[in-house]
């Protein structure tokens, strides 16, 4: 399949506004009540998957939302969208219903390092909660294995917005989309080679169908045995623009998330 490609100074100027602007604000505990574009819930408990709250330095308690995934009962791995600029995380888990999860608090983040605010590379964090999570609210999420066979689809799953024309529009519900994996050289073909590298994993467009405002940093899991592939990072606005959605390759950042959280974790 060939794509049009843009022009490389305007996409990354485009990507750069991205980078500052694709949050969904709202106040915390007072969320609206509507429903990943095309999305629709899962059908299995997803406890894992968290919803985060990203939280400035005002006596208000209004903060961006973004997603997450629990990998060890002490660590949220997200994007590090979702960190930058930010003092304070609420992270809400247990549950797939946001208004029946329970909430911690993360008072410190770790970014990568090489992360690129400009062209989105490396965009990964890993924020340490203040207590460890009981295996009763949840358990953490696999990380995949180097022998991982590819799967013929992939499931992903965020709490944004559903609704391309608004950011307000949130789901109490975690939304559930299917994404089929779009090889590398064919993503390069429309973001070009500076915003697609080695390290990133990109899904074939759909329409009507696709990540949008909150959902950056939900996981992308392998369609039979639920490791985590990749966590999501950006996409071409508007929400449904059928371009393909870009994630973050998990198994290209083992090593870093290992060291971060401060041992080997089990895959």
């Amino acid at each position: 399949m060939m794509f049009k490609k843009i022009g490389k100074i305007s996409l990354l100027c485009l990507f750069f506004l991205l980078a500052i602007e694709a949050r969904t604000t709202y106040k915390y505990a007072d969320l609206p009540e509507e429903f990943i574009i095309g999305g629709h819930p899962p059908n299995i408990d997803l406890e894992h998957v968290a919803l985060i709250v990203s939280l400035l330095d005002t006596p208000t308690e209004y903060g961006w939302l973004f997603t997450g995934t629990l990998i060890t009962p002490q660590h949220i791995l997200t994007v590090a969208q979702a960190t930058t600029g930010f003092y304070r995380w609420k992270v809400g888990l247990g549950n797939i219903n946001r208004l029946m999860m329970t909430f911690y608090t993360a008072a410190s983040a770790t970014i990568h390092p090489n992360f690129n605010p400009v062209n989105l590379n490396n965009n990964l964090a890993i924020l340490l909660l203040t207590q460890s999570i009981p295996e009763a609210i949840a358990t953490p999420v696999q990380l995949p294995p180097d022998n991982l066979a590819p799967a013929s689809a992939y499931l992903y799953y965020g709490f944004g917005t559903t609704d391309p024309t608004s950011a307000d529009n949130l789901p109490n519900v975690l939304q559930q989309a299917v994404a089929v994996e779009l090889p590398l050289n064919e993503c390069r073909q429309v973001y070009g080679n500076q915003l697609i590298t080695d390290a990133t994993w990109c899904s074939r467009p759909a329409i009507n169908d696709g990540l949008c405002y909150g959902d950056q940093g939900g996981p992308l899991v392998h369609f039979l045995d639920h490791y985590l592939v990749a966590i999501a990072s950006f996409w071409m606005p508007p929400c449904n623009s059928n371009h393909p959605n870009v994630f973050v390759r998990i198994s290209h950042y083992r090593q870093w998330i290992n060291e971060t959280v401060g041992w080997p974790i089990e895959v």
